[in-house]
């Protein structure tokens, strides 16, 4: 026991337990994928009407860059561009719990065109405020949404910004912007 303690005493033994203690106290606190569901508003009466209920994969990266992938059941649109606005609008209330979403920043426009046979969701971000991230938090939102889009049925991502081609994400990170 003394041997222990004389271990634990020690800058490595010391870092040990506090990892320990972080990374449990990170798996009681985060909720399970079966406490999260949402139902998305509509204004259109008949879209209301042709939602159904369907798991959808979000990927939500927490502020020390690990990713964390679930599947919920989210009342989503047949149009699959209205179905990734909404799997967004989810994303996005995840992460804003967690600091990871700025709440400046909306959810982007989803347009999904067709090309070269691979269907590109086409992200166009309304910029209302100024939005400012260092690098890690920039690299880490768009790591969730690029995923969590990725992983709903879309095989690439271009990124606008007020409805032009944006050379970075939110000032640091650079993005697809161009077919």
């Amino acid at each position: 026991m003394r041997r222990l303690l004389q271990i634990l005493a020690t800058p490595h033994g010391l870092f040990a337990v506090l990892f320990l203690v972080a990374a449990g106290l990170y798996f009681l606190f985060t909720p399970s994928a079966s406490e999260i569901t949402i139902r998305v508003p509509t204004d259109n009466p008949d879209t209301l009407a042709a939602q159904t209920l369907e798991e959808i994969r979000l990927v939500v990266v927490d502020t020390f860059g690990v990713a964390r992938r679930y599947v919920v059941d989210l009342e989503v649109s047949p149009d699959l561009g209205e179905r990734i606005e909404q799997i967004l609008i989810k994303l996005r209330s995840d992460m804003l719990a967690g600091n990871g979403w700025p709440k400046e920043l909306s959810v982007p426009n989803v347009y999904l065109q067709d090309i070269d046979e691979q269907l590109v969701a086409i992200m166009d971000f309304r910029l209302v405020n100024h939005v400012s991230l260092d690098v890690n938090k920039e690299i880490n939102l768009y790591q969730a949404i690029s995923e969590t889009v990725l992983s709903n049925g879309v095989n690439r991502i271009l990124v606008l910004k007020d409805g032009r081609p944006a050379e970075t994400f939110l000032g640091h990170l650079a993005v697809p912007n161009k077919p």
